[in-house]
């Protein structure tokens, strides 16, 4: 099983376009990932500022090929602007 961590700390007021853009990311994610079962479980939390996201994968293939693809490139390059700061993305 292979785990992936990360947060981001909002700029300013923009808390809620991260909260939009996370959700969308999670909810279009989890879909996909949940229609070949590689996805095992998908969690977005947040405190007064950040996001927090968990999510855990069968195996490193399906990891790479749903969450790290150009997608999620997309997201990252949409949160930047939007972010104080963020830690690297961590896999266990």
């Amino acid at each position: 099983m292979i785990v992936v961590t990360g947060s981001v700390t909002a700029r300013g007021s923009s808390l809620d376009e991260i909260r939009t853009l996370s959700l969308n990311m999670y909810i279009a994610s989890a879909q996909r990932a949940r229609a070949d079962l590689s996805c095992r479980a998908c969690r977005l939390g947040e405190s007064a500022a950040a996001g927090v996201f968990i999510e855990q994968w069968a195996d490193r293939a399906a990891c790479w090929h749903i969450s790290l693809g150009a997608r999620f490139a997309r997201f990252r390059s949409a949160l930047q602007p939007l972010a104080a700061a963020s830690t690297p993305i961590r896999h266990y």
